[in-house]
């Protein structure tokens, strides 16, 4: 019997068996579209899922507002650079962010917390902070969810866990773990502030959220902290997050998609539905086969990397052959493009990939 597409994805989320495998080749917003050639410049990212076949996930929009008492926060947007500025009784912090369209990415050239100073205020900001449902923008969040329907699932994203927050886009990597090693029980504090509204957002999110799953976009990576950090400051976190979503039966997806191969085992024990967007060598150091060894029961989301679509069509099916030749079988596995899809990757390829993937017998 043949599943619609959100049925499909639902089934590869459970773990449970599918008329044939999903593939979501990952489009974010109009940058794909726009490096396209005529008519795909003009289409919108379900345009393109419709012409090539493919499986959708759309992020619904932010419908949680973050109030403040005595701070505020201000951002201003132009010409591709993003400020922001947090203002607080202890100091004033402010964060450029530079977006590269091509990427769909940004880069950060100034960021807030430089010293032990700037710790102390941003824990201020963020105990500050009191999450409050805008009816207005969930009731356009649950009509985008109703007006998806059946073609795919509707995602909501939550957050970033503390740490990885902090190293990314706070202090920076250098920086912050200067500052991880000079103040560590200040960032402790600063880091079960940033917890307290994460939990508080995935409390909301599961109660009130129309989606199929949620998010907590991790981007873990060993590169970036190492595994006994991620031991220490994260997997409390997450299973934290893990446990709510439990609670009210929601499924719960995170995001990791650098090298996660000596911090799988750690997240082994939580419950959660799975990962997205695991990536293979040379970008990442993990493969579809690598993570259901260790994470067996998990959707597993990607599975290949960013260099692999940019080349032609026979190339990138033969590579997806040696990948899923590795598996005994398809259940939980959702073929992706291990991070946002290269502009370099056409229309017409995703669909000729598609077509080869769709016509695999499911084992």
């Amino acid at each position: 019997m043949q599943m619609t597409r959100r049925e499909r994805w639902l089934a590869a989320l459970d773990g449970r068996p599918a008329d044939r495998l999903v593939f979501w080749p990952k489009i974010f917003n109009r940058s794909y579209m726009a490096s396209q050639a005529a008519p795909f410049d003009r289409m919108s990212i379900r345009e393109i899922h419709d012409y090539a076949g493919t499986d959708i996930q759309i992020y619904l929009p932010k419908w949680i507002t973050l109030r403040h008492s005595r701070c505020t926060y201000i951002e201003d947007f132009r010409d591709n650079v993003l400020t922001k500025v947090y203002s607080t009784p202890m100091g004033r912090m402010k964060s450029v962010l530079r977006y590269d369209p091509v990427s769909d990415s940004d880069h950060p050239e100034v960021l807030p917390i430089r010293d032990l100073e700037d710790i102390r205020a941003m824990t201020l900001f963020f105990e500050d902070i009191e999450p409050v449902v805008d009816e207005e923008k969930l009731a356009l969040a649950c009509a985008a969810r109703e007006e998806l329907g059946d073609r795919g699932i509707a995602v909501d994203n939550i957050g970033e866990s503390p740490l990885m927050d902090f190293v990314e886009w706070y202090a920076g990597i250098e920086n912050g773990h200067y500052l991880l090693e000079d103040y560590p029980d200040e960032l402790a504090e600063l880091f079960a502030a940033m917890q307290r509204i994460n939990v508080r957002l995935t409390e909301l999110k599961c109660q009130h959220s129309p989606a199929d799953v949620l998010y907590f976009t991790e981007n873990t990576s060993t590169t970036i902290i190492s595994p006994d950090q991620f031991r220490q400051y994260c997997v409390g976190h997450l299973r934290e997050y893990a446990e709510i979503c439990k609670t009210h039966d929601r499924r719960l997806i995170f995001h990791m998609c650098g090298h996660l191969m000596k911090v799988l085992p750690d997240i082994a024990a939580l419950d959660f539905t799975g990962i997205e967007a695991l990536s293979a060598p040379p970008i990442g150091n993990t493969t579809f086969a690598d993570a259901r060894a260790v994470l067996p029961g998990r959707c597993l989301i990607g599975g290949t990397n960013c260099l692999t679509w940019i080349k032609s069509p026979g190339e990138i099916i033969a590579e997806l052959e040696g990948y899923l030749a590795e598996l005994k079988d398809y259940r939980g596995i959702v073929v992706g493009t291990g991070g946002i899809i290269p502009p370099a990757c056409v229309p017409e390829t995703i669909r000729e990939v598609c077509s080869y993937l769709y016509q695999l017998p499911m084992k």
